[in-house]
């Protein structure tokens, strides 16, 4: 707030829409017009006329449904973010029409669904047998982009000026962003290579989340075991075909959010079933989709953009420096540097010896140059530690205190290993394993790697814990934070 005397519209509508005035559902229904969240009133005129133009752009409120995935083998190497986009003043004009159609089908109809690979990492395949990971893309259109442009596309999203109303030109359309365990998804999108915080912007005004809304509207009663994306779509009538493709969960998400928050009268009574109207969407998206950036091809073996890795006949006339140097020459000629498996490969097993607390010894003889990047590449300096996650680390070591095993170290999302000063602290003060095993000296001081680490099990099945890594099975753990 600029000035505590004086709040500003934006400033009125974030703090009426703040999560001890408001529920998820509540926010929802407002974006979707299905519900007008009014302004508190106010005997002083200054603040009544802020908080009447707050109502205004209330109005021009944007919902954005955001996923991210990343590669199977490693989740710190991000590959796809899939987004769609609602306006409020459009929701507003079908709601007010009562012309919702079959399950809400108007309303989807308004969303504008985008899938983008991200370049330095198209070479990265989908491991998950139940996804065809980006080669599976059913709503609006893929398009390939570089980190760079990621952040622009996302910019342009996320800070709209408002233009076509007199009274609220210069400022910009609030936004209200939605995900599934989208908490993770912010994560991501702030991890070491995109680098992106979405509350730097100052238009978000706040942040909703359909597992909490599925709670909130009885379709989920397990509050410490929030229910996963798969479920919920079957839940509301139709199917999740080819989960874990980012613009696939985005838009599905923003189709259980309608489902949950139209009236019941909209889905009684219709013509067609749920699961033809999720199909139908599919195709409408596609056909009304309008690009945003990036080019439609992209080879992930020779850089071009005039055709996909499938097409490529450059195979064998290409080289690689990284095969070159490991003596693989033959190998070295079938795509470019950028591009190589044998990094993406020696990267995931130095990732998993960093975690088994073993010495990682290279398949082929190099040096590691420390290719586990830290935090992100554009902050000059460790951000330090916030009080949640000082807390989260005592929680941590607490939970072993009495296991009988050697320590685990502690990490925390959105930070390399490397730089976390919390990963080097080791254990809080007041805390007393029972055994120690000189982790942090081993982990926090000499190891080879500091990949930054993302805590995010699949879709279908993850809870809204903060994940914990297991070490012998390479999988995550619920964790409350």
């Amino acid at each position: 707030m600029s000035d505590s005397a004086s709040p500003t519209p934006f400033d009125e509508l974030k703090a009426r829409f703040a999560e001890d005035k408001t529920t998820d559902l509540e926010v929802l229904r407002h974006c979707l017009g299905l519900e007008d969240i009014r302004m508190q009133a106010s005997s002083n005129k200054g603040v009544t006329k802020t908080g009447t133009i707050a109502q205004e752009l209330a109005k021009q409120t944007l919902l954005v449904c955001i996923d991210v995935e990343h590669y199977t083998l490693n989740s710190a190497e991000m590959t796809e973010i899939g987004i769609g986009i609602m306006e409020t003043n459009e929701a507003l004009n079908v709601s007010l029409s009562d012309t919702l159609g079959d399950h809400g089908e108007s309303l989807m109809q308004l969303g504008q669904y985008h899938h983008f690979r991200l370049v330095e990492k198209s070479h990265l395949p989908t491991t998950n047998k139940q996804s065809r990971g980006p080669e599976g893309n059913r709503f609006g259109g893929t398009r390939f982009v570089t980190f760079n442009d990621a952040r622009k596309v996302l910019r342009k999203i996320l800070v709209q000026p408002i233009t076509q109303v007199i009274a609220l030109q210069g400022l910009n359309r609030p936004v209200v962003i939605m995900g599934h365990s989208g908490k993770h998804d912010r994560e991501h999108l702030n991890g070491k290579d995109l680098a992106f915080d979405t509350e730097t912007l100052g238009t978000v005004v706040r942040n909703i989340d359909t597992q909490q809304i599925a709670e909130d509207c009885k379709y989920w009663l397990h509050p410490t075991d929030p229910i996963g994306l798969v479920p919920l779509v079957s839940k509301l009538g139709f199917e999740h075909t080819d989960p874990h493709t980012a613009a696939n969960d985005a838009a599905r998400t923003l189709m259980c959010a309608i489902l949950m928050a139209i009236p019941k009268k909209a889905r009684q009574g219709c013509r067609r079933s749920t699961q033809d109207v999720a199909r139908d969407l599919e195709t409408y998206t596609q056909v009304m989709f309008e690009p945003l950036g990036g080019t439609e091809e992209y080879c992930s073996k020779c850089g071009s953009t005039s055709h996909m890795a499938k097409a490529c006949t450059e195979d064998g006339l290409l080289r690689c420096d990284e095969c070159v140097s490991r003596g693989l020459n033959e190998l070295s000629t079938k795509h470019i540097t950028l591009h190589c498996p044998i990094v993406a490969e020696e990267v995931v097993l130095e990732r998993k010896a960093w975690y088994d607390d073993q010495q990682w010894t290279p398949k082929y003889p190099y040096s590691s140059r420390d290719r586990l990047q830290t935090f992100a590449t554009n902050v000059p300096t460790v951000p330090s530690a916030k009080t949640e996650e000082v807390a989260a680390r005592r929680r941590f070591y607490d939970k072993q205190r009495n296991s009988g095993q050697p320590l685990k170290a502690f990490t925390w999302d959105g930070r390399a290993f490397k730089n976390s000063p919390q990963c080097k602290a080791g254990m809080p003060q007041g805390s007393r394993p029972i055994l120690s095993t000189g982790l942090t000296s081993a982990r926090g001081a000499s190891s080879s790697g500091s990949g930054a680490l993302r805590g995010r099990g699949g879709r279908g099945g993850r809870g809204g814990g903060r994940g914990s890594f297991r070490e012998n099975t390479g999988n995550w753990d619920s964790q409350a934070s």
